[in-house]
């Protein structure tokens, strides 16, 4: 019905084939293709050596980068692997916390723990260097997230703090002026050009969901339509950039497809967050529970960020290989382990019980 509605019949249709059926491909080999507890954890080590693989061309990207032009230029900033800056942070807002609670939980096997903890490092290296203040917020709240909930992460945090802080500290003194104005720019936001951006462009798409509540202005037509109901002035062009979004995901899903499709977002992510609690909660297998926290934690960080950043699940213009789907497919990929845990789970319970009687 948004396709059909959209002024932009073509691009729509695109962007609909690359936001649902390729995402749903994903979950639907994953959750069908793994069906015992070994098919799943070979399919997390693979996800942690495509993650290792992506967030290590980008931090040796990145060296190449200060050797030829040095730190203190201040025009260094993360090389991703496919995808702009802001985009790749908000992926690894997603897929930092598995490798951390994979190395954090003690009765893992050791091997593991150390492939996780070299996996973790380089991403959060990565991270740190896309410079994206809202991917920042969001792992810090999935981080808190994952103290609250598990004891294992909070004695891992405390044997290795002393250890982060002096790491921090000293990493901190050789690296670009750049990364320090950006944390600090943090204190300042509300009263900054970005913050004053964001408002304007919230307020835009509020107006477009009022104007077409139910089918929204067409899956993938917000630059096109952003001009027709911008209420004010932006302060740089780069939002009117085609691709853009409305910093947002919410806003931004409900702005272009409509009242459904944000709603059917809203109601995957919900019930997803709560199967992986869930998972985690009821498990009596290590491993099991902390794969279900580190993608617990994934979920809360990325809908933190795509909340406070700005996404867009899928990216057809401004990226070749996001063709492919952009975060959407990465998304359901996770959606999708998290349903499979569930299965694994439920197997191994009735398992046991056709052996008690």
């Amino acid at each position: 019905i948004a396709i059909f509605n959209s002024p932009g019949f073509l691009l729509s249709s695109r962007t609909v084939f690359v936001g649902t059926v390729i995402p749903i491909l994903s979950y639907y080999l994953i959750v069908n293709g793994l069906r015992s507890k070994r098919e799943l954890v070979v399919a997390v080590y693979v996800l942690l050596g495509t993650l290792f693989l992506m967030g290590g061309y980008s931090v040796l990207a990145l060296y190449r980068g200060v050797s030829s032009q040095g730190l203190e230029t201040g025009g260094v900033r993360l090389t991703q692997f496919y995808m702009n800056p802001g985009f790749f942070a908000v992926l690894l807002t997603l897929m930092l916390p598995l490798p951390l609670c994979l190395a954090a939980f003690p009765r893992t096997p050791i091997m593991v723990r150390f492939v996780s903890g070299l996996v973790f490092a380089v991403l959060l290296v990565a991270l740190a260097f896309s410079f994206v203040r809202g991917a920042w917020v969001g792992f810090a709240a999935s981080l808190v997230v994952l103290l609250l909930l598990s004891s294992e992460i909070r004695r891992a945090f405390l044997k290795i703090s002393p250890l982060l802080l002096v790491a921090f500290l000293v990493w901190g003194a050789s690296i670009s002026q750049v990364f320090w104005t950006r944390i600090g720019s943090m204190d300042t936001f509300f009263r900054s050009g970005s913050w004053t951006n964001r408002v304007v462009i919230w307020r835009s798409a509020w107006e477009m969901i009022k104007d077409n509540p139910l089918t929204g202005v067409g899956p993938g037509m917000f630059p096109e339509v952003f001009p027709k109901y911008q209420v004010d002035y932006v302060l740089r062009f780069l939002y009117l950039l085609p691709g853009w979004d409305a910093e947002n995901l919410f806003l931004n899903v409900w702005a272009e497809p409509g009242v459904l499709a944000v709603a059917g977002l809203t109601a995957i992510l919900a019930i997803s967050l709560w199967v992986s609690y869930d998972v985690f909660r009821t498990s009596k297998d290590q491993l099991i529970k902390a794969i279900a926290l580190g993608l617990f934690g994934g979920l809360a960080g990325f809908i933190m960020t795509a909340t406070a950043h700005g996404t867009k699940p899928v990216y057809t213009l401004t990226d070749r290989l996001s063709f492919f789907g952009g975060h959407i497919v990465y998304l359901f990929i996770i959606v999708g382990l998290i349903f499979a845990l569930k299965r694994v789970l439920r197997a191994e319970e009735e398992g046991k019980r056709a052996n008690d009687r």
